[in-house]
């Protein structure tokens, strides 16, 4: 039988195996080279992700390698030792790879989503970050809800680098910073909130690509509620900065030894009781001293005033107050007046003004930042804000944006670009949150507006004094000479005082920062 012939797809392979070797004067084809190595900023990125993922499913892992064990012994048990050992290799395999993957945090903390941050208009979400600090002043804060009073370290992490494409515009007015200064702070008019003032520094990062974490020194929190802000001290136009991963890390503080009890405890433990009570209250009196020490300062000060000095009725009023500050036996007032029901305050001040707790914000495309629509027990109406002007975010309100132009020394479009950024702050800040109304006058459905001081209730912070400390609004007391309660005077002497402040401010915020150099 002859020997079958090769098909013609053989010849083909023997044809193209032997091309290099026909080849005339010319040097047969090289091996492939390897892939260049990938760059190491990609090798971490995909090392934390890897490592993300395995501790994210490290629980389900070690379920899965229990299982597999109860098998591998039901398998020995059966006498099937080829698959016992398959699956004794798999689960060694799995072990070894939790073994290798970095351990779950201890305690991960109280993380603050960018997400959920309120923030100031030039402050943007970019994903997962928070981007834009373009402006002086710009903010991201976050209001948080039953935290467990304690010390908490704030970490964050952090890109700074240059604009990707430089604006020459913004290249000629703002000049590349090496370092971004932030500040970190509680939204609080308690005097023990400017010991939670924190200062972060973030230098240029080396690598656009990777975050850089930071951590402040500890902060104290005593409330269950607690309002953090995070603040740029100057504009950074001319960098792209992005902000994340904010979170609060509990600190772990050495519990402190108590020295054990010594003696027999009398039967009826009065005398124990009575060593309790003188404790608890030499620590409470220790507490208030700082707090009552900081409240007379400022009353001597507030008597120091030339338009006080001359007022003996005021004047005595108030040495009043600083001899009930004195003493221990009678708690703090806090917060605001609250007037009772015919509309007069325990301390004769605040007359004529309704005590409404409850209230949430409408929203009503008529709204401003300082005239808005809310709503209590299912009942709308529209107040305004009394003492303060904000800036005005239109045109067409003629008169407000005369006013604000002399007052703040500033151009119109500047006042209107501050007066825009005002409305989507104040109503964005006010938007869910639970407000505290001291109205005068008649609640009305339309367009009139009834003047209030609107507190938040949740922090008890008057929103007069946020917009003033971000030069969003001057302080504008009520026309007439007649003469005011002493509640109402100590309430505006201190919406006086927060704009001297914000005016004096270095950097200056909001319609202070346009402020022309001659009249400052």
């Amino acid at each position: 039988m002859p020997a079958p012939r090769p098909s013609i797809l053989s010849w083909i392979a023997v044809m193209l195996l032997s091309v290099p070797a026909l080849t005339c004067g010319q040097a047969p084809l090289l091996p492939a080279q390897p892939p260049p190595p990938e760059p190491p900023a990609l090798t971490t990125l995909r090392a934390e992700f890897l490592g993300q993922i395995v501790t994210a499913s490290r629980q389900l892992t070690e379920q899965f390698t229990n299982a597999l064990a109860k098998l591998e012994d039901e398998l020995v048990t059966s006498g099937d030792y080829e698959d016992a050992l398959a699956v004794y290799n798999r689960r060694r395999e799995i072990e070894s790879s939790i073994s290798q993957s970095p351990a779950p945090p201890a305690n991960p903390g109280v993380p603050l989503p960018a997400s959920t941050a309120r923030t100031t208009s030039a402050v943007t979400l970019d994903v997962d970050a928070l981007t834009g600090w373009r402006t002086s002043g710009s903010y991201a804060e976050w209001a948080l809800q039953k935290l467990t009073p304690g010390r908490y370290t704030v970490q964050l992490s952090y890109i700074l680098t240059d604009l990707p494409v430089p604006d020459a515009t913004l290249s000629s007015r703002f000049a590349v910073v090496e370092v971004a200064k932030f500040k970190l702070t509680e939204v609080s008019l308690l005097a023990a909130a400017a010991a939670n003032t924190r200062l972060f520094e973030l230098p240029r990062s080396k690598d656009a690509t990777v975050y850089t974490t930071v951590s402040s020194e500890p902060i104290a929190i005593a409330r269950s509620t607690f309002t953090l802000r995070l603040e740029a001290l100057q504009g950074y136009a001319a960098n792209a900065i992005r902000i994340k991963d904010i979170r609060l890390v509990p600190v772990e503080d050495k519990p402190t030894s108590v020295a054990p009890v010594v003696g027999e405890l009398p039967a009826s433990g009065e005398k124990d009781l009575q060593t309790l009570k003188e404790r608890f209250l030499k620590q409470l009196a220790d507490a208030r001293a700082p707090l009552i020490t900081d409240y007379q300062a400022r009353l001597k000060t507030l008597a120091a005033q030339p338009s006080v000095t001359k007022n003996a009725e005021l004047l005595e009023q108030i040495d009043a107050e600083q001899k009930r500050a004195s003493d221990t036996t009678k708690p703090l007032l806090g917060g605001p007046v609250r007037p009772k029901r015919d509309g007069s305050s325990s301390d004769g001040g605040l007359d004529g003004f309704e005590d409404i707790s409850g209230v949430k914000l409408v929203d009503d495309p008529a709204n401003t930042a300082e005239r808005f629509k809310v709503e209590h027990e299912g009942r709308q109406f529209w107040i305004k804000l009394a003492w303060v002007r904000p800036l005005p975010a239109s045109p067409d309100e003629k008169d407000a944006l005369q006013a604000a132009t002399k007052h703040f020394k500033i151009d119109e479009d500047e006042a209107l670009t501050v007066g825009r950024e005002a409305r989507n702050f104040a109503l964005g800040y006010l938007e869910g949150r639970p407000l505290r109304l001291l109205v005068r006058g008649k609640k009305n459905a339309d367009r009139a507006a009834a003047p209030a001081l609107v507190y938040l209730d949740d922090i008890s912070l008057l929103f007069q004094l946020v917009l003033i400390d971000n030069g969003f609004a001057s302080f504008s007391p009520p026309p007439g000479n007649d003469r005011k309660p002493t509640s109402e005077m100590a309430m505006m002497k201190l919406l006086s005082d927060h704009e001297q402040q914000a005016m004096k401010r270095n950097p200056a915020p909001g319609a202070w920062s346009f402020r022309k150099e001659e009249a400052r």
